[in-house]
């Protein structure tokens, strides 16, 4: 996650562009700041922390419309940091406001905070303490990498350009946090000209995939009720008292 949390910091800092990464990205007349080393460094003393809150998240997992505890973590921590923040947009989301000393772009920053409903098994010494409940998609990192974002940029918010909003999005296994959001005004209140975010996927350690615009699919559950018999042209088997789907042999497997 080291790896991880240190790229994602320069994508979150205003105004930077891939060619710019291995030079200081802001800076005054007398000393240079957020350069890969001093980010790096920044990184490095809050790691373990991190990685305890990220355990922490992991072993509280909280269903979509009732992430009261994590809110409330995610709140604490962001006040700590002295973000403005804001808990009354949509559901238990929140959104930190972290106001730089210069003038600038307004970047956006989203991780989403749900858990989902299953039982899968966990070897880890912090799974789940809720029965049926797991952050087994990742939300619990996700959250982890917004707030050590957050911690570098706020140490260092003097000499950050523009304002960056930190926005932990509830209900995303649901499809409704985002809607809610978007349905309140959260855009028209914050007005982002850029927003990111991240999922954790199967990568090797410090590798980092950017694509524009869409990269995971959107899904529907879908039910059908059937009114009239389905049946397979040519099948004499067919059991009319027992109508049934009829699903071509290679889809079967």
């Amino acid at each position: 996650m080291k790896k991880l949390l240190l790229g994602l910091i320069y994508l979150s800092v205003p105004a930077v562009s891939a060619q710019k990464l291995k030079k200081p990205v802001i800076s005054n007349s007398k000393k240079d700041f957020f350069s890969h080393q001093s980010i790096q460094l920044e990184t490095d003393k809050i790691f373990n922390k991190l990685v305890e809150i990220r355990r922490d998240f992991h072993r509280n997992p909280e269903l979509a419309g009732h992430e009261i505890r994590t809110q409330k973590m995610l709140k604490q921590y962001l006040i700590a940091l002295g973000l403005e923040v804001k808990t009354d947009i949509y559901g238990y989301g929140v959104v930190g406001i972290l106001r730089g000393g210069r003038e600038g772009k307004k970047i956006a920053w989203r991780s989403d905070m749900d858990a989902l409903s299953n039982d899968f098994p966990d070897p880890q010494p912090f799974k789940s303490e809720t029965k049926g409940i797991q952050h087994g998609c990742g939300h619990d990192v996700h959250m982890a990498v917004g707030l050590g974002i957050a911690e570098v940029l706020a140490k260092n918010k003097k000499y950050l350009k523009g304002t960056v909003y930190f926005v932990f999005q509830p209900e995303e296994e649901t499809f409704m946090g985002a809607k809610g959001m978007m349905n309140t005004n959260l855009f028209s209140k914050i007005a982002p000209d850029e927003i990111y975010g991240l999922h954790v996927t199967a990568l090797p350690v410090g590798e980092i995939i950017v694509k524009p615009n869409e990269v995971f699919a959107y899904q529907k559950r879908i039910r059908i009720e059937l009114k009239k018999r389905i049946i397979k042209r040519g099948d004499k088997k067919f059991n009319r008292e027992n109508p049934y789907l009829f699903v071509p042999h290679e889809r079967r497997k």
